[in-house]
């Protein structure tokens, strides 16, 4: 979806006119009608924030529609949507974003992926790499455990604890970061929502040695 269709389907979801819908979230009626003759195809903070507080929606969830809805069902098979939110966030924060970063591999099955790349616009010389919790459960099992269909309680067949199982699964996330070999590489973000909810404080709590790059834990809301 672009900003253009974003707005006329918020005109036609709420029945008003292209100046009541000016005047109701506060965008000039000039603005509302180059979005709509799609005269306007970036989307500026300042819109954002009108939209956001006109729906009383979270920006990051306004934006992920505008960028994302129409390619939705492709992007699910590789992204996690909550990954795609927190991009949205980056977004917002004035990065750049690239999905679907790989690298060559020889352990990762020749080539490693990582959701989603991202760097301080103008800055090029360092940047941080996304993953959900959720994609590195799945990559993490099908990589290891070919012979069997991923499912959360198959763990307890081939580790004594459910902790042990959750810290192989981060040192295969980090062990990813440490293959890429990059001294640009600053920062390694693990996203996760309510799906794995109870699983963040858990991963939180694990001691981890001799890595040279921040490891963070984003948790989001879908």
């Amino acid at each position: 979806m672009s900003i253009t269709n974003y707005i006329i389907e918020l005109k036609e979801k709420t029945g008003l006119s292209y100046m009541e819908l000016a005047k109701q979230t506060g965008l000039s009626y000039q603005n509302i009608i180059d979005i709509k003759n799609d005269r306007i195809q970036t989307v500026s903070k300042s819109v954002l924030e009108k939209l956001s507080k006109y729906e009383q929606r979270d920006k990051q969830h306004i934006l992920y529609d505008i960028l994302y809805k129409d390619n939705e069902n492709s992007l699910l098979h590789t992204h996690s949507k909550s990954t795609l939110i927190y991009l949205c966030d980056l977004y917002l924060n004035n990065y750049a974003i690239q999905l679907s970063p790989h690298y060559p591999s020889i352990i990762f099955n020749n080539s490693m992926h990582f959701e989603a790349m991202a760097y301080k616009k103008r800055i090029t010389n360092s940047y941080l790499l996304i993953d959900s919790w959720e994609k590195l459960k799945s990559d993490h099992w099908s990589l290891f455990r070919k012979d069997q269909d991923y499912n959360k309680d198959n763990f307890v067949d081939y580790y004594v604890s459910e902790n042990a199982y959750l810290y192989d699964i981060l040192l295969y996330g980090i062990g990813k970061t440490i293959a890429v070999k990059d001294n640009a590489l600053r920062e390694y973000v693990i996203v996760f929502d309510q799906r794995n909810k109870a699983d963040i404080d858990i991963v939180k709590g694990f001691e981890i040695n001799k890595v040279n790059i921040k490891i963070s834990y984003i948790y989001i809301e879908q």
